[in-house]
């Protein structure tokens, strides 16, 4: 498993004197670790959420135009987006 780690920067503010406000050095970079399964359990309920609204949006999109074939159904669409999905998964391994 990989690690994942979080970068937060915070910004100190070292005063100059002369009576400037201020200015901003070297910020800190504070790292903090997460558990790999939690992030991919997150990713995982992030797409299959995203998956399902963009194919409720499509079928009524597409309901309310009339353009859908009268014989098509919800999992029709599904497996329409489902075939995207899984050719735009299957890009960007192949391309990255």
């Amino acid at each position: 498993m990989r690690k994942v780690s979080i970068i937060i920067t915070t910004q100190n503010r070292k005063k100059t004197g002369g009576g400037s406000l201020g200015s901003i050095k070297n910020p800190n970079y504070m790292t903090r670790e997460i558990n790999p399964k939690l992030y991919s359990l997150a990713k995982l309920t992030g797409f299959i959420f995203a998956y399902f609204i963009s194919t409720t949006m499509l079928y009524f999109i597409l309901v309310f135009l009339n353009k859908l074939p009268v014989l098509w159904t919800y999992f029709d669409i599904a497996k329409i987006m489902l075939g995207v999905a899984i050719i735009g998964l299957g890009l960007k391994r192949w391309l990255g």
